[in-house]
């Protein structure tokens, strides 16, 4: 259901969520009528693209101009662009319809690179460009880029399907969670090293990762409304960000470029909000209502100037950060006048 249908319902909850702020922060471009709900967002290096994942297309939008986007290509849930852009990564499939690991070339419009196997989810491109990884179930495979050579699996940390995977350190490991609450960190040098974190309620999944730039911290948001900061070196637990609906899903979450701003989306109709925190107090800064829909992923622009977020309304939004606090300002007390005798 697009924007222009919305139920009376969700149309007077969103107006609620924005009025609580006193403005809407600004909308800097908007892409309706998606081929399904958006599952996530990315920006591309240069920050003129974003890849929009819908589970059965990838859609490229040209954020900034106001053309039309390209034809969508049939693909999967999650993408990855390559650390120079020219490269494009998500699950898709082959000219015979086999399912696997696509690698598209951007400027040339045609594949690069097909692997074939089942169940890939989260590819990711490491830090240096020659190697792509991906979730497979519960097992982490990498593929060289220039031969598509397969290199030792990551395995025996996962009893369950992983959710989301990160490369941390400058590529020296590689961060995997999965939907019982385990995380595991692996040695990119050698698959059979890893360190590990266990919740203690191991039946809260771990939703989404996202990595500070400079690789010390791990933000991973949870099924239960729970973001958890770890050491990325020692997966030890750091701090707890608590501020969604108790029990939902935090279904994304992004460091802004300076690693000063984490970003945090939720899934379910009784919490909309997209959240900012202050990253390294640890404090939640601002609140606002993105999408009349649930808001499943949040993305923020390379320079961090602007944030991308995707709904089950079917639709992306472009915002601007300096607008989102400004809208979110709490209003100046006013002076009490001296009472007159």
């Amino acid at each position: 259901m697009n924007a222009k249908r919305l139920t009376p319902v969700l149309a007077l909850l969103s107006l609620a969520a924005f009025c609580r702020a006193g403005q809407a922060p600004k909308e800097r471009a908007t892409l309706p009528n998606l081929p399904g709900d958006v599952r996530s967002v990315v920006f591309s290096p240069d920050g003129k693209w974003i890849a929009v994942c819908t589970g059965v297309k990838i859609v490229l939008w040209e954020w900034e101009s106001s053309k039309a986007p390209a034809e969508p290509m049939d693909g999967g849930v999650g993408a990855s662009f390559s650390n120079d852009g020219s490269l494009l990564a998500f699950q898709g499939q082959d000219e015979t319809f086999n399912d696997g690991l696509m690698i598209w070339d951007l400027a040339a419009k045609k594949k690069k690179l097909f692997i074939q196997d089942d169940n890939i989810q989260s590819p990711i491109f490491s830090p240096d460009g020659k190697k792509i990884s991906a979730a497979v179930g519960s097992i982490v495979k990498t593929w060289e880029l220039a031969t598509g050579a397969e290199l030792p699996a990551m395995k025996d940390g996962h009893k369950c399907s992983i959710n989301a995977i990160r490369y941390v350190a400058d590529g020296k490991m590689l961060v995997s969670a999965d939907s019982k609450g385990t995380i595991c960190g692996w040695d990119t040098a050698d698959a059979t090293k890893k360190t590990e974190y266990k919740r203690d309620n191991n039946e809260a999944p771990i939703q989404a990762l996202a990595g500070t730039r400079t690789g010390k911290i791990i933000a991973a948001s949870t099924g239960d409304g729970k973001i958890l900061i770890l050491d990325a070196t020692t997966l030890t637990l750091a701090g707890m960000m608590d501020g969604h609906k108790d029990g939902l899903r935090v279904k994304s979450v992004a460091f802004a470029a300076d690693d000063k701003l984490l970003a945090s989306a939720c899934s379910g109709l009784e919490d909309l909000d997209l959240k900012l925190w202050d990253a390294v107090a640890r404090k939640l800064l601002v609140s606002f209502t993105p999408h009349a829909g649930a808001c499943n992923c949040v993305a923020f622009s390379p320079d961090s100037k602007w944030i991308a977020t995707g709904s089950d309304d079917k639709s992306v939004k472009v915002w601007e950060v300096a607008s989102i606090f400004a809208a979110n300002a709490p209003k100046p007390e006013k002076k009490k006048e001296p009472e007159k005798n």
